[in-house]
């Protein structure tokens, strides 16, 4: 795959195929890839530093599920999860990849 400025270009034989991508196309992506369970024992995951404690909660200010609506007001703008002793061990544990 070649990048070229703004564009990303993929040469697929004697083909060039000049494609831009977006937010929802690259999350819709992320979701396939993640749904498929060969694909998924494969991944390394680690800790995701935008995280934030708030209260007794843990924060994520960036998570989207923009690839898999099938209405606008699906939407998620922000999710938490209680923040508990197996969360806190969980993020000691994944700051490298696991």
């Amino acid at each position: 795959m070649k990048k070229s400025g703004k564009n990303t270009k993929i040469e697929k034989e004697y083909e060039i195929i000049d494609i831009k991508v977006d937010t929802d196309w690259a999350n819709g992506l992320i979701k396939k890839l993640e749904d498929d369970s060969t694909i998924f024992k494969k991944l390394y995951l680690n800790f995701n530093d935008i995280c934030y404690v708030s209260g007794d909660r843990l924060k994520n200010p960036y998570f989207s599920n923009r690839g898999n609506l099938t209405n606008s007001s699906e939407e998620i703008k922000e999710n938490s999860i209680r923040f508990t002793i197996l969360g806190k061990l969980v993020k000691s544990n994944s700051k490298k990849f696991i």
